[in-house]
């Protein structure tokens, strides 16, 4: 039985990667973009949510973008990473704010 994954999580765009280009092809592409050969064993494991001891490197989430990209699949990394940032994005106090501010009128 597959495990659900929260889509936009690093491990749904894992999944949806490996979907797009196949075991075979993920390998490759990590292999081509970030020069490592990695089993796709590794990417399961760090496709699953519930293993918090594999978590996917940047180079080889770039790697797997890059192939995507150039299949005509998007970015799912990308997507997930953007979609992170929106979730995690902290207003800076306002005192932070007028100082950035005034270092950019200087």
């Amino acid at each position: 039985m597959t495990k659900s994954v929260a889509e936009g999580s690093f491990e749904h765009a894992i999944r949806e990667a490996l979907r797009s280009l196949g075991e075979d092809g993920a390998v490759d592409a990590l292999e081509c973009h970030a020069g490592q050969r990695k089993s796709p064993s590794l990417l399961r494991k760090c496709a699953d949510p519930d293993d918090q001891r594999h978590h996917i490197q940047l180079r080889d989430a770039l790697a797997l973008d890059r192939a995507c990209l150039a299949a005509n699949h998007g970015t799912p990394l990308l997507r997930a990473y953007e979609l992170k940032l929106q979730q995690d994005q902290v207003t800076p106090p306002k005192a932070a704010e007028e100082d950035l501010l005034r270092l950019s009128l200087e």
